[in-house]
């Protein structure tokens, strides 16, 4: 069984497992942009109704749409049910206020002739008696977040086996906003090894647009948190946690190596930042994963939820 431990904020230990904090450096980015804003003040609204509505959570986290806003790839319109998020192709609404009021956003959108992605399921079969188009779009991966931390039962005693040789092989580190090059780095490596993959959520700039500006981001966003994992001194692995609304949280992860000495760093990775959000269970995009997070998720998902794409 794996101890349940919380994540340490702050560290002065240098021994295997000790959270090490770095420099913190601060931007201006963030306050200097109306979309930027537009999408903050709409914040505290919009998590309280993800939840009702169906919305994926995942999918509208200030980890997956800030750098997007920032970088010019999604264009902010406000409207009464929601924040209307576009792309060029097509538009995803993160709602802000009843049920009904975002199923009339949705409606109304449908009607202009612009196509809705990230349809719960429920409202697209909705839409679909309606005849409207409807096609499915991807799934989501929702966790215990007991389960992230413990791995439990006969079927994962090799994980947490692996897991807990990760633990004794690694130390943990808060990346807090000092300088990003290490894990930029990092990140360029893995992205160029895993450059067969199809991202649909993150990709190389959005990554490094969350590490150049963690640290404003950390003062106007709460509950993020931002690991890194070394071996010998080399940083193989960064992890990124978000509180979505009352009852999820997400993560993000990157190694280094797929060859590297800690194969599972990844999955520690994910395990300490469960520690930070118990009381909420893990909602995880169900796209463009490696074998080993495709067979994490797989052995421990609860359930999983489906988003569609809606045209008229």
């Amino acid at each position: 069984m794996i101890k349940d431990e919380p994540v340490a904020k702050q560290s002065s230990n240098a021994g295997a497992g000790a959270v090490r904090p770095s420099p913190s450096r601060r931007g201006s980015l963030i306050e200097e942009s109306r979309p930027l804003q537009t999408y903050l003040t709409s914040l505290d609204a919009m998590r309280p109704a993800l939840v009702p509505s169906g919305a994926p959570a995942f999918a509208f986290s200030p980890l997956n749409v800030m750098p997007k806003i920032a970088l010019g790839k999604l264009d902010v319109e406000q409207a009464s049910g929601g924040l209307v998020l576009s792309d060029g192709g097509g538009v995803r609404v993160a709602p802000t206020a009843s049920p009904s009021e975002y199923y009339q956003t949705l409606l109304e959108l449908l009607e202009d002739g612009r196509p809705l992605h990230l349809v719960p399921e429920p409202i697209a079969a909705h839409f679909k008696l309606g005849g409207y188009t409807v096609s499915k779009q991807h799934d989501e991966y929702v966790m215990r977040t007991e389960d992230v931390q413990t791995f439990p039962g006969k079927r994962n005693r090799q994980m947490r086996g692996n897991v807990n040789k990760a633990r004794r092989l690694c130390e943990v580190e808060v990346f807090d906003g000092g300088d990003p090059a290490e894990y930029k780095a990092l990140v360029k490596t893995w992205y160029r090894q895993n450059a067969d993959l199809k991202f649909r959520t993150y990709d190389k700039t959005s990554i490094d647009w969350l590490l150049e500006n963690w640290s404003e981001l950390v003062s106007h966003v709460p509950d993020l948190l931002c690991l890194g994992l070394r071996h010998d001194a080399q940083l193989i692995s960064l992890n990124m946690g978000c509180r979505l609304t009352d009852q999820h949280w997400t993560a993000y992860t990157q190694r280094f190596d797929r060859h590297a000495p800690v194969k599972h760093a990844n999955m520690l990775g994910y395990q300490t930042l469960a520690h930070s959000f118990a009381d909420c269970a893990l909602e995880n995009d169900g796209t463009a994963d490696t074998k080993t997070i495709r067979e994490w998720k797989d052995r421990l998902v609860s359930h999983k939820i489906s988003f569609y794409t809606v045209r008229k």
